[in-house]
């Protein structure tokens, strides 16, 4: 298969079929929001991990439930972050879709593997590097940014540390959920991604305006960000894979 060298909506074979028709209609993502990794050191590999994986119902749940996990995480950072009297309608909703994304890959694992599923050993992948992936990501940026607003801060102010790791996220979910789509597509899966995709570009046009007003070093900030998360990610993704082979 060809890689497309675009980080941000990597594809396989582009042959014109109906697949890659289908392809294309899903949402594309802007520039701005590509991952650092400009190369296809993780497209590659994951794209090949997931062919595999795809032809497998009981592989297949097991991935699907730690995707579920991944966005269980992300709802729950949330939840812990910014509960309180000033949470906003933009954070409730984003809390919401964070929580509808877990339940539908769960659904899906379930569906795939034909039975009920947990986040128990056994039916998700290397889930302490997943949180050690988030937490060290989080801790980077909030050390420079501080969790908690300045005195100062006009009211509806939105904490720079829960807009930063969550847009930086987005964008690695992006790549993925696009990634993901295609070998989807290639292998015949009946799961669609579409509605994710949208509300995760969704996610990060409404938080990266929030940065654009609220920090003025939010494009420096931003691509620094990026490439901070790249380096977690190459740490992340072998251990991910290499318990997708032992499977």
């Amino acid at each position: 298969m060809a890689y497309s060298m675009n980080p941000l909506n990597p594809s396989f074979d582009s042959a014109d079929s109906p697949q890659d028709q289908t392809q294309a209609q899903i949402q594309a993502v802007p520039d701005r929001f590509a991952p650092a990794d400009t190369d296809p050191f993780a497209a590659r590999p994951l794209a090949d991990y997931l062919m595999e994986v795809c032809r497998d119902d009981g592989r297949h749940a097991v991935f699907l439930n730690t995707v579920s996990l991944l966005e269980h995480l992300g709802s729950r950072k949330i939840m812990v972050s910014q509960s309180g009297p000033a949470m906003g309608a933009a954070t409730l909703q984003h809390l919401a879709e964070e929580t509808r994304h877990a339940w539908f890959f769960r659904r899906a694992a379930e569906k795939a593997g034909g039975s009920p599923m947990g986040y128990l050993p056994g039916q998700i992948l290397s889930a302490p590097a997943a949180a050690m992936y988030l937490g060290r990501l989080d801790a980077a940026i909030t050390r420079q940014v501080g969790r908690r607003p300045p005195a100062d801060a006009p009211a509806g102010f939105v904490p720079l540390a829960y807009l930063y790791v969550s847009s930086i996220v987005e964008v690695r979910a992006t790549w993925f959920f696009h990634l993901y789509q295609d070998i989807l597509l290639k292998s015949g899966a009946a799961l669609n991604l579409k509605g994710v995709i949208a509300e995760e570009i969704g996610h990060l046009e409404d938080l990266t305006a929030t940065l654009a007003v609220q920090d003025p070093l939010y494009p420096q900030r931003f691509e620094e960000f990026k490439h901070l998360e790249a380096r977690l990610f190459r740490r992340f993704l072998p251990q991910l894979l290499d318990q997708t082979e032992r499977r």
